[in-house]
């Protein structure tokens, strides 16, 4: 097995370069010497004017002021001793990169020669099914030429390669040519039907023997795998062969036929079949219509029961509403009651004070 070649360095070199590019950005110095002064020295001025301090301010400038200034002053120092050491994470940083960038380049082309390898495998299978005349086994091992279509068009090939490499370009044309050797091979046709020969075998002495109705029923089995044969085209195309066999079955058919009354026999079957294939179309279709109203019944029955549902929802809606009234009127006339008896007890109320005052 020819390996797969490995790819031009530059590709390497390209792809490393185009990722530290996509993921890589320089970190400024200056950011050091200007972000830590400034953050420091404001953090520590805001804390020391909230403290009290024992001591008064000098020069008529606050305590706060000159903390901030310590602060960043120190800030400063800090941020210069990390500024001169920004050009060595940010190196450190870009050979991360590609340092990664080179492991997935190389773990992707392990990748696709691995691939590569399991398709020439399977490749080698399918030779050796096809030396050996495994008609069994053409149209699994046959696959292969998907798989071998799809690979030559990965995106990762394009990736290594400027092009299709000679390697998988050999491999294509010997898996074309095993195909072109299947199809030649009319014996190819059995690795879809595998007793095809002996059912035209079967025909050839059943019409030696002038036995019409065993030959009649023996054409109406192989004409529609003929047919499907014919219509075949993936993984091989086999019109040639399947049109020589159906060639020898109309020879059959016509040794048959050559006798009058065998033909008129033959007729008879076949308007027989006829008849049958009619009774069964209509026995379909009577199927179809009543499957048909079977469904629409069912839907109607639901579309019901839907509706029945839906009626006993809204009665159910209607007599919640009828009892929120009742409990509203009630509840009025209890307020109108209720204020008729303290307007009257008022009353009585007032009578009495009256009285109690007439009679003082």
């Amino acid at each position: 097995m020819t390996p797969l070649p490995s790819p031009d360095s530059q590709r390497e070199v390209d792809y490393v370069a185009t990722r530290v590019r996509r993921k890589y950005w320089a970190f400024p110095p200056l950011l050091c010497w200007l972000l830590f002064p400034l953050l420091s020295g404001a953090i520590a001025a805001v804390i020391a004017s909230n403290q009290d301090f024992p001591i008064s301010a000098w020069a008529g400038l606050p305590i706060a002021f000159w903390v901030g200034v310590a602060a960043a002053l120190a800030g400063l120092l800090l941020g210069g001793f990390l500024a001169r050491r920004v050009p060595a994470w940010n190196r450190a940083r870009s050979q991360r990169i590609a340092a990664d960038a080179t492991t997935e380049f190389r773990t992707r082309f392990q990748a696709l020669k691995k691939g590569f390898e399991g398709v020439n495998a399977d490749v080698g299978q399918f030779r050796k099914a096809v030396n050996a005349k495994q008609y069994q086994s053409y149209v699994e091992r046959a696959k292969v030429t998907t798989r071998l279509r799809d690979f030559a068009k990965a995106d990762d090939l394009d990736l290594f390669f400027d092009s299709v490499p000679i390697t998988i370009s050999e491999l294509m044309e010997s898996v074309q040519a095993l195909i072109l050797e299947v199809e030649s091979d009319p014996k190819a046709v059995t690795a879809y039907e595998p007793d095809l020969f002996d059912r035209i075998e079967y025909l050839g002495r059943r019409a030696t023997a002038g036995n019409v109705v065993d030959c009649y029923q023996a054409v109406h089995d192989l004409e529609p795998l003929l047919d499907g044969l014919q219509r075949r085209r993936t993984p091989f195309n086999l019109g040639t062969a399947v049109k020589r066999l159906k060639n020898q079955v109309q020879e059959y058919r016509d040794q048959i036929l050559s006798d009058r009354h065998r033909e008129a026999v033959w007729m008879d079957l076949k308007a027989q079949d006829e008849v049958e294939r009619h009774h069964d179309a209509m026995e379909r279709a009577a199927k179809a219509q009543a499957e048909a109203a079977e469904a629409l019944a069912e839907a109607a029955e639901a579309h019901a029961e839907a509706a029945q549902k839906q009626a006993a929802s809204v009665e159910e809606q209607n007599e919640i509403l009828r009892k929120q009234l009742a409990a509203q009127r009630a509840n009025a006339v209890g307020t109108a009651a209720n204020a008729l008896y303290t307007r009257k007890l008022a009353k009585l109320e007032q009578s009495k004070m009256d009285r109690e005052t007439s009679d003082d």
